[in-house]
């Protein structure tokens, strides 16, 4: 009893981990191909150096192209499942990385509470049933298990990090913050292992700026004066957005102010 009591919270993962497999896949079994997963199918057949590095959003989406071209050739354009399933993989890795992360830090009962609403967060159903967001998911997976490699403070971590940390910049730019988190890692490690640690940012560093400075700058940018004086704004918004999806205050909101049920929109402004 006293076993299964600690290992409830790794039980009860497991079990969050299928339900929400299943739960994609049941809700993703009649959805296609959609937006700009279109691109890459049709502007991107052709796997050559261009198709691969040619940026998308301003992004390098190397990873997700291979990935698309890779199910192309086996499976054709007859269905989408296939795509649906790396996802949901994807996504089921990124939870369990997640837990792992957060577990060594708060304990095992938070980082499943964290897993959950990674899992099951109904806003955020772009993430969860469109596979072209692989391009976000893919660089939070191995930008997680590249803090968790360079934890080990071992050779093989290192190299198991800087692989990782490569990836998750050929995901998309949502891989520099983990870049920058790695660079914070090894800083605030021992002294003496920083020359020996170097390569773990430098390597992946270095093939960034070269793409950028090849093909990233190329891309249309959304940096602009406008934007960053309004950037403020816009992520007390989004995390008003988030408070109020995980509350349910949002949802309340809603209803509150929908004609049908007779209350009164006032009492909620």
């Amino acid at each position: 009893m006293e076993r299964t009591r600690r290992n409830a919270p790794a039980l009860l993962l497991g079990a969050v981990l299928l339900a929400a497999a299943a739960m994609t896949l049941i809700l993703a079994r009649d959805l296609t191909f959609l937006q700009d997963t279109w691109e890459f199918l049709m502007n991107r057949r052709d796997p050559n150096v261009a198709a691969l590095l040619h940026p998308h959003n301003e992004h390098l989406v190397l990873f997700p192209v291979l990935i698309e071209e890779g199910l192309l050739r086996l499976f054709g354009m007859s269905t989408a499942t296939p795509e649906y399933l790396v996802m949901s993989v994807f996504l089921l890795a990124t939870a369990a990385l997640l837990y792992v992360y957060v577990k060594r830090r708060v304990g095992p009962w938070a980082a499943l509470l964290a897993t959950i609403v990674i899992l099951f967060l109904g806003p955020a159903w772009e993430v969860l049933l469109w596979p072209f967001e692989i391009t976000f998911v893919g660089p939070v997976l191995f930008g997680l298990a590249t803090l968790l490699a360079l934890e080990r403070d071992d050779a093989p971590g290192d190299l198991l990090a800087c692989v990782c940390l490569i990836a998750a910049l050929g995901f998309s730019g949502l891989g520099v913050p983990f870049f920058v988190a790695a660079v914070v890692a090894i800083a605030v490690g021992r002294r003496e292992r920083w020359l020996a640690r170097a390569y773990v940012v430098g390597v992946p560093g270095v093939l960034f700026v070269a793409w950028y400075l090849r093909w990233g700058h190329e891309a249309h940018t959304h940096i602009s004066t406008h934007n960053l004086l309004n950037s403020p704004r816009v992520v007390a918004e989004a995390a008003s957005v988030a408070t109020g999806s995980l509350s349910g205050w949002r949802q309340l909101r809603s209803a509150a102010r929908s004609p049908q049920n007779g209350v009164r929109s006032s009492f909620w402004r």
